[in-house]
């Protein structure tokens, strides 16, 4: 299979290895042999040209997973997040009631729920996103790792009945037991007054100088930006119907300030030890957002189109004019490399940019190459769904090329020795095939 013509940034390729440690220690033996006087002794005559040893190195198997999975994990993931998490060689895997954790060959091996009675548990969940609208079905939340003291440790957060009325609990599970070892939880402002009617939903954004950084949105409407402190199990603080936050990336929160009674305005940061406003970008007309590492992808104005832009301050990156799919596509962020790369599953369009922005190489609709869905990335290295009629490929991140025309399948996640891979609602495991 050919890769295809590609406009990339010049720089080493995979795979190259540099012999610059080698070299030196060849330069130093010389200069201090004797004061550098040839002696005649078994060392100068290696200088003056002796035989060099060589050795190969294997080469390495190119990324694959089994085909097959080991085990499936659950066959209800119906609400669109990712509803699973990795940590080293355990997955955990919520649902609307609490936390499992399955082990790297898929055995379930312990659970966490919270203290409090959870509500607004669906009777039934309609495959159909917008039918779990309609229905009012609310979304499990993807979980987030984290630190507890140190020690590693998976969040994830639900709506519970307190004592005092409505409120969320958020959990901690042990990384090696998948036991709950911590909780908080609190009534967020205005629910004593105006509970959730169908739903609520907290979405764990970031983990921040031991600061959990949520969204709740209430009835798919109103929604409130919180802060937990981990050390204290308490709310640190909060910022209701005034943004929506979208995503936590080192020092910023990227949100949305709520304008006119409850629509999304121009992009903002905000600050994740008080929520004060860093930056907002006044004359903003794109809409909507998702984040990606150092960028988020957001939507134009004429509706077909979208836009890479900055978290660090909300200015445009990269857009279709810089080899951006156009609607929504799928982007991934490779935190080795730190390189995002987005795709699309018609034609062969993608494009990778670097934590700046710049666009390291990208695949035109007129390039003979790979097409398809980035799925997720594993050390440098993106998979790539490019649905039935063809295998996953995997790609390297930093310049597109394939390295193997067929990996198995494509994870989504990965862990030491196996990936997660979901299709539609089903989660399967698979073992490392190289």
């Amino acid at each position: 299979m050919r890769t295809g013509t590609r406009k990339r940034k010049p720089g080493p390729s995979r795979g190259t290895r540099v012999a610059g440690a080698a070299l030196l220690g060849v330069l130093l033996l010389a200069a201090c042999s004797d004061g550098g006087q040839d002696t005649g002794e078994t060392a100068g005559d290696d200088a003056a040209g002796g035989a060099e040893t060589v050795v190969e190195e294997e080469p390495e198997a190119p990324p694959a997973f089994a085909a097959e999975p080991a085990a499936t994990l659950t066959e209800e993931a119906f609400t669109p997040p990712m509803p699973a998490a990795v940590l080293g060689d355990a997955v955990f895997l919520a649902d609307h009631t609490g936390l499992t954790r399955f082990d790297a060959e898929g055995t379930e091996t312990g659970r966490a729920e919270p203290e409090h009675p959870v509500i607004h548990i669906p009777d039934t969940i309609p495959e159909d996103s917008l039918d779990q609208a309609q229905a009012g079905v609310r979304s499990v939340q993807t979980p987030l790792a984290g630190e507890l003291n140190g020690d590693p440790v998976v969040f994830s957060g639900f709506p519970v009945e307190l004592p005092a009325g409505e409120g969320l609990e958020i959990i901690a599970a042990d990384a090696d037991t998948g036991e709950r070892v911590w909780n908080t939880s609190f009534a967020p402002e205005k629910w004593g007054t105006a509970p959730p009617r169908v739903s609520a939903s907290t979405s764990l954004l970031g983990y921040h100088d031991d600061l959990l950084i949520l969204q709740i949105v209430k009835d798919r409407m109103m929604s409130s930006t919180y802060a937990v402190s981990v050390p204290d199990a308490a709310v640190a603080w909060s910022d209701t119907d005034a943004h929506f936050s979208l995503a936590v990336h080192e020092d910023v929160i990227i949100a949305r300030q709520i304008v006119d009674g409850g629509l999304m305005g121009p992009l903002t940061g905000l600050s994740p030890v008080d929520g004060s406003v860093v930056w907002r970008k006044a004359d903003d007309d794109t809409n909507g957002g998702a984040g990606f590492g150092p960028v988020l992808r957001v939507g134009l104005p004429d509706g077909l189109k979208s836009a890479l832009v900055s978290a660090a301050d909300g200015s445009v990156l990269v857009t279709d004019e810089d080899g951006l799919p156009t609607g929504s596509p799928h982007c991934v962020h490779d935190r080795a490399a730190d390189i995002v790369v987005c795709g699309a599953d018609s034609g062969a369009v993608a494009v990778a940019v670097d934590a700046d922005g710049t666009v390291l190489w990208s695949l035109s609709r007129d390039d003979d190459g790979w097409s398809g869905v980035p799925t997720g990335t594993d050390e440098g290295i993106v998979f790539v769904d490019r649905g039935e009629d063809a295998p996953p490929v995997a790609v390297n991140a930093a310049d597109g090329e394939v390295v193997n025309e067929d990996s198995g399948v494509a994870p989504a996640l990965f862990g030491s020795g196996f990936g997660v891979v979901r299709d539609g609602p089903v989660l399967t495991l698979h073992p490392r095939a190289d």
